[in-house]
């Protein structure tokens, strides 16, 4: 005999198509967390972990590590019944990101308001441009050189004794 549940899980529908909002509940608190389509197949959602910290009712009372711990083994078990692949994960640190850019050739410009712009610097895209066609040629040459001993009629090191 299965033992009744003092909590549920659910989705509802969010402001757009790609959101939702999953829904915890317990007796007395309810936590609300805003989840996005993920983009990437190893996953249906995505959310970030700072909206645990906080219950959405009774407002701004803090959950306990030890009990945030608890909803989201909770939520995998819920997840696993339910057939639906959710990730949780910190936010990016988007100036490391911007730095990680930048050290790869990509030009990282800041924008009017909180927009950066990033796009290949035209040393970059000549440098990928330049590797890209030597990389073709050798693989050209090297499939001109087996064709022609194989229509050549040569076997082995193709010289003559």
């Amino acid at each position: 005999m299965e033992e009744k549940q003092d909590y549920s899980f659910r989705i509802e529908t969010g402001e757009d198509y790609k959101s939702r909002n999953l829904i915890y509940e317990e007796p007395g608190y309810k936590l609300v967390v805003y989840v996005e389509m993920s983009g990437v197949k190893q996953f249906d959602w995505i959310a970030l972990n700072t909206e645990f910290l906080k219950w959405t009712v009774p407002g701004d009372i803090l959950i306990p590590e030890e009990k945030k711990r608890e909803i989201l083994f909770r939520l995998d078990v819920w997840c696993k019944k339910k057939r639906v692949r959710i990730k949780i994960d910190a936010p990016l640190d988007m100036n490391k990101m911007f730095s990680d850019y930048t050290k790869k050739g990509y030009k990282v410009e800041k924008l009017a308001g909180d927009l950066t712009k990033v796009s290949f610097s035209r040393r970059s895209a000549w440098l990928w441009n330049t590797v890209q066609i030597i990389v073709a040629v050798l693989i050209m040459g090297v499939i001109v050189i087996i064709l022609s001993a194989i229509f050549s009629g040569k076997t082995g090191s193709g010289l003559k004794k």
